[in-house]
């Protein structure tokens, strides 16, 4: 069974480990269906949805999920062809349209690469949820052929060849109280950066974002204000000569406001788990 190593970068957590921060082997945790967390199981975040937290319980890694929907409904976000939905107790209210096939929101963006499995994401408490917009008009098409056809037929998609122009993304948050988009003003690299492994804080009232760089050797963690879209800082950043893969979001730490996990790139020459502020 898989060990989590978990480093603890400052003292006073009141958390269950050694008296010094240091680097800690952590067994897995068993629920009671007798299931093992595995690291991957506990800060996905396409496994955990919006509002999980993770919990120490003695030398144990748990998960704590979100709020049952009878506690506390949550509206529902969607999509239809490009544009983006939210069904509100007074109907369907259209969140982003697009009429152009080359600009799509609430999608998955950048073929799924780095961690990224949708492109819509509500906060915690669903009254606010992020979502990506996808820019592919100046991205090249590539035929493919569809087998599934009587004679068979070339079916165009876009796809950023090596050295070509690439899509563009961007993040929008969209707020239910006020019906307002803002975009999260990212500004690090160029405009063909990547947005990826998008997290909320527990209060919803910021968005992280692990943004990587075209190129794929750096990744800056920033957060940005949720009601404005203002960069705010950057927790950290990772960098590898050969390129860099990202693959988790934050998980935070249930009773320790301000505290979340994080799993690196290979930082140390592993995936590590770490403990962030």
């Amino acid at each position: 069974m898989r060990k989590v190593l978990i480093l603890a970068v400052a003292l006073g957590l009141g958390l269950p480990l050694a008296a010094q921060p240091g680097v800690y082997a952590v067994h897995p945790a068993q629920n009671p269906e007798g299931k093992a967390f595995t690291m991957e199981d506990v800060i996905l975040g396409s496994v955990y949805p919006a509002g999980t937290f993770c919990r120490w319980d003695g030398d144990r890694l748990l998960t704590v999920p979100p709020a049952k929907p009878a506690e506390r409904p949550l509206p529902v976000f969607y999509t239809e062809k490009q544009s983006l939905f939210w069904r509100s107790p007074d109907g369907p209210c259209t969140i982003a349209a697009s009429d152009d096939p080359s600009i799509t929101y609430g999608s998955t963006v950048s073929r799924n690469e780095f961690g990224i499995g949708g492109g819509i994401f509500p906060s915690p408490d669903g009254t606010k949820v992020a979502f990506y917009r996808k820019d592919e008009s100046q991205v090249t098409d590539f035929p493919l052929l569809d087998i599934t056809t009587r004679t068979g037929s070339l079916k165009n998609l876009k796809y950023p060849m090596n050295g070509m122009a690439s899509e563009k993304i961007g993040l929008g948050i969209f707020d239910t109280a006020t019906g307002r988009v803002v975009y999260a003003q990212v500004t690090d690299f160029t405009d063909e950066r990547y947005l990826t492994n998008v997290s909320w804080a527990p209060d919803g009232a910021s968005v992280f974002i692990q943004v990587v760089d075209r190129a794929q050797h750096e990744m800056h963690l920033n957060r940005y204000d949720a009601a404005t879209g203002a960069y705010v800082g950057t927790l950290l950043t990772e960098s590898n000569d050969a390129w860099i893969e990202p693959l988790d979001p934050l998980c935070p730490l249930e009773g320790k406001a301000g505290w979340y996990l994080y799993r690196t790139d290979n930082r140390d020459g592993f995936r590590n788990l770490y403990l962030l502020s």
